[in-house]
């Protein structure tokens, strides 16, 4: 069994497939016959309802894709063969060399499963008998006719999604990527993680929260609306202006990470400001080019200036520009106060609950189990067979493969009482929250212990609700948010001594009053 895939067109759809992949621990090529990945994206007209430019959804995607060492980009090139079985294909690819002379490059190598997820030539019948596929009229694959799964072949090992298959809208295209990825994912459940490449770990430089800020700020002006109504030159002054800024810079493109890179490496900043799109399609793109150029992705902060200035006061230069210097101070104003916060690894456990027996829930359950994975499959019903629509044709194999399946344990005629986020740093909370580790050991089965539980939590929700408002916003900040004393007198704009004396006469208060609730 060989742990790569290679998946046939780099539209939306191959790139997600890919990720997908890569996410579940296999290595990937990515074959595009045009000379760059996903091009039909830049003619994608603005989505909905961010009315953000299509490349811009496109780019984390790309990012996540190109950064991964398990990945390798085929473009400008075709398929020419593929020969064995599931699990060992060998496959053949030209690549083209140089576009001016013409030259190309054949190569070879295997691997374990085919995603195809581009439409096929027609008229090119010579690689369709290599490839060991039919077609239909319209160009697309034709699925297997011995099976009511749609993105099967009628070659193993092989597997269709999305547009290789039909037109499809964006939507359905990343529903129906996932699913054939995850059929290949079945297939090679064996091999998963097998010879992986693994990325030397980066160590960000240490920031010492006592530091003075030193704040670089990139101004993005991509979007024509933002350089038509915003005064540039005058937003710039007034950055610079600001209590320690010591950088700005004017971009047209900061997502692409040069500017960033740039301005980070030089290690003359420990916070960044970005200003200018929507963070609801860039954030992700920032904190990963801000990783890769040292910096710790907490220390960044995204002003929105399309979203919240230009596109909404594009009649009004003046008030516009006034507005992107408000938020572009509160802006800096907050990163000035961020920490460096370190993301923490914690053990998976390799199952999954799936709540409900329909179709879907019987499909996921059946789907995770041939990856490898436990399943716990809940059911309210005291039957799978007598649930409404479970006796399709289609869906009766389903159920007997769950009552059959050895990594799929069914519970019948049982609900889902309570699903519980078990928090690693448990010993910040033992001053105001009840032992939880009976909980933890699932030693809280029975009612009447959740009963018990639940009334300790209600006697401090009562007993918090008596503290005065600075001293229950101490303690809640120190206890739910795991806030230092520093970071918690900025926010209550006080002194560290007033936000300790605040956390300590809170505390004894609150001791106090559960403690006479217990005596009485």
């Amino acid at each position: 069994m060989n742990n790569t895939i290679i998946v046939i067109g780099g539209g939306l759809a191959g790139v997600r497939v890919s990720i997908e992949l890569l996410q579940q621990r296999f290595r990937v090529y990515l074959l595009e016959e045009g000379p760059s990945v996903s091009a039909k994206m830049s003619i994608t007209d603005n989505l909905f309802p961010p009315n953000e430019d299509a490349s811009c959804a496109y780019q984390p995607l790309m990012l996540e894709l190109t950064s991964n060492p398990n990945a390798t980009i085929l473009t400008s090139s075709k398929m020419l063969s593929l020969q064995g079985r599931p699990g060992d294909f060998r496959v053949k690819v030209l690549k083209k060399q140089d576009d001016i002379n013409g030259s190309s490059q054949s190569i070879e190598f295997t691997v374990g499963a085919v995603i195809v997820s581009e439409r096929f030539d027609i008229e090119r019948s010579d690689f369709l008998d290599q490839f060991g596929l039919e077609i239909n009229d319209k160009g697309y694959p034709r699925g297997d006719s011995h099976s009511d799964h749609p993105y099967r072949t009628i070659r193993d090992g092989v597997f269709m999604c999305c547009s290789s298959k039909e037109p499809e809208n964006i939507g359905e295209l990343i529903v129906q990527a996932c699913a054939a990825a995850a059929n290949a994912a079945a297939l090679l459940a064996s091999v998963r993680g097998d010879a992986l490449i693994t990325d030397a770990e980066r160590i960000p430089p240490p920031i010492n929260t006592t530091d003075e800020p030193k704040i670089a700020v990139v101004i993005d002006q991509r979007y024509a609306s933002i350089s038509e109504v915003l005064n540039l030159d005058e937003l710039c002054e007034y950055t610079r202006s600001l209590s320690g800024v010591e950088c700005v810079e004017l971009t047209s493109c900061s997502y692409d990470d040069s500017k960033i890179t740039e301005l980070l490496k030089t290690g003359d900043f420990n916070r960044l400001v970005v200003a200018g799109p929507s963070p609801i399609m860039h954030e992700y793109l920032y904190h990963r080019h801000a990783e890769s150029a040292g910096l710790n992705r907490y220390l960044l902060e995204i002003v929105n200036l399309y979203s919240q200035c230009a596109a909404v006061h594009s009649d009004d230069r003046t008030v516009a520009t006034n507005k992107a210097k408000t938020l572009i101070k509160m802006g800096v104003a907050r990163v000035s106060q961020l920490e460096p916060i370190e993301e923490l690894s914690v053990p998976i456990t390799q199952s999954c609950l799936v709540v409900g027996g329909s179709v879907a829930g019987l499909a996921c359950a059946v789907k995770l189990a041939e990856m490898n994975l436990q399943v716990e499959l809940v059911e309210k019903n005291p039957d799978l067979a007598e649930i409404p629509g479970n006796d399709h044709p289609f869906v009766i194999p389903l159920v007997d493969r769950c009552l059959a399946e050895d990594n799929v344990n069914v519970h019948a005629n049982a609900k889902t009482l309570r699903i519980r986020t078990l928090r690693r740093d448990s010993q910040r909370h033992k001053a105001a929250e009840p032992d939880r580790s009976a909980i933890e050991r699932g030693q809280v089965g029975r009612p009447d212990q959740w009963a018990v539980v639940n009334e300790q939590m209600q006697r401090i929700s009562e007993a918090m609700a008596e503290l005065p408002l600075e001293q229950r916003e101490v303690i809640t900040l120190r206890f739910e948010g795991g806030m230092g004393f520093r970071q918690i007198a900025r926010l209550q704009n006080a002194s560290i001594n007033t936000v300790q004396g605040r956390y300590r006469y809170g505390m004894e208060k609150l001791r106090s009053l559960l403690n006479s609730e217990a005596e009485t």
